[in-house]
């Protein structure tokens, strides 16, 4: 079972990665059904089409200086296997918001009725802290 320290140490790297894909360039938005399993039960079943492909580094620069410097997470598979990977922290129950923001921050909600992605908020965040 983890310490209350190290699963806010955890939790804290994991947001930083997350935060990685928080800036995101999107030309035409074009949605796609969420198939990460872990996911699927979110208030929302669209992202962003190729949505881990589309992450950059933290300030939206790549050091080539081309804006999309991938983080390594390049596909739903990948994003699947991060959330695998982060079933220690889910299930130790720090946050029950952990998943959602995983989630949401990994596939951001996608709508016709919105002109971009939407990210988690703030307040999710720090709840989630």
């Amino acid at each position: 079972m983890a310490t209350p320290t190290k699963c806010l140490n955890l939790l804290g790297l994991t947001l930083t990665v997350l935060a990685i894909g928080a800036v995101r360039a999107v030309d035409e938005l074009k949605c796609e059904l969420i198939t990460v399993s872990a996911c699927q039960n979110l208030v929302y079943n669209m992202t962003v089409a190729s949505a881990p492909m589309a992450m950059t580094n933290g300030s939206g620069n790549s050091t080539s200086g081309d804006h999309s410097e991938p983080t390594g997470i390049r596909s739903q598979l990948d994003a699947e296997l991060l959330i695998t990977s982060l079933r220690p922290v889910i299930d130790s129950g720090c946050s029950k918001q952990a998943l959602f923001l995983f989630c949401s921050s990994l596939f951001p909600l996608c709508s016709a009725n919105a002109p971009r992605p939407v990210q988690p908020c703030r307040s999710l965040c720090e709840q989630v802290r």
